[in-house]
């Protein structure tokens, strides 16, 4: 079970903030900068992440890190069972890009979001 709150805070701490700026620079070559989203409403719609690209586009990013490496990558259809509330794959998210990383290994799966 993880705590909503929990894990946003580890995700806000700022210790993999070099990790995610690689990948971005390597995934956007035209990467102008990066903004951080703290903003909770914002959050529940997956901006996780606001990249500036130097061609003026924005995109939005969903970001979902794994503390640990596994074989797989868990899609979350329902988020808290004793309430039957959807996972972010049942939402219709405001993102454009899912960044699905697992850090001890250092490696992210950047997938496009229809």
């Amino acid at each position: 079970m993880y705590d909503f709150h929990e894990r946003l805070s580890w995700s806000l701490a700022g210790a993999h903030e070099p990790f995610w700026q690689a990948v971005y620079k390597k995934a956007f070559p035209n990467l102008s900068h990066t903004e951080l989203c703290d903003d909770l409403a914002k959050q529940k719609q997956g901006v996780d992440r606001v990249l500036y690209l130097a061609n003026g586009n924005v995109l939005y990013v969903d970001e979902k890190k794994r503390e640990r490496d596994y074989p797989d990558i868990l899609l979350e259809y329902v988020s808290a069972d004793t309430y039957r509330t959807p996972g972010w794959m049942e939402k219709d998210l405001a993102m454009d890009y899912l960044a699905y990383a697992f850090m001890p290994s250092q490696r992210c799966y950047l997938f496009p979001w229809p």
